[in-house]
């Protein structure tokens, strides 16, 4: 399991984060933009942690469709 210190540093801090290995798909930003954005080099973070019940069944699935298995959703 991928370690929140190896999180992209622009992350939003709470349950949801992207690492490092991000591949610039953008998958996530186009599926959930009220949670995701996308960097000057094109890797995903976290700008806004979901706070919706939508929002966070977006990003559930974008856990499960990442090619990179880059977002991490940390159960509570």
């Amino acid at each position: 399991m991928t370690k929140p210190d190896a999180a992209h540093p622009h992350n939003a801090p709470g349950r949801v984060f992207v690492d490092l290995t991000c591949v610039e798909c953008t998958l996530c930003v186009r599926a959930c933009p009220n949670v995701f954005s996308k960097d000057a080099r094109a890797k995903a973070y976290v700008h806004t942690q979901p706070t919706e019940e939508t929002d966070l069944a977006v990003v559930e699935a974008c856990t499960r469709i990442c090619p990179s298995n880059s977002i991490k959703l940390h159960k509570d």
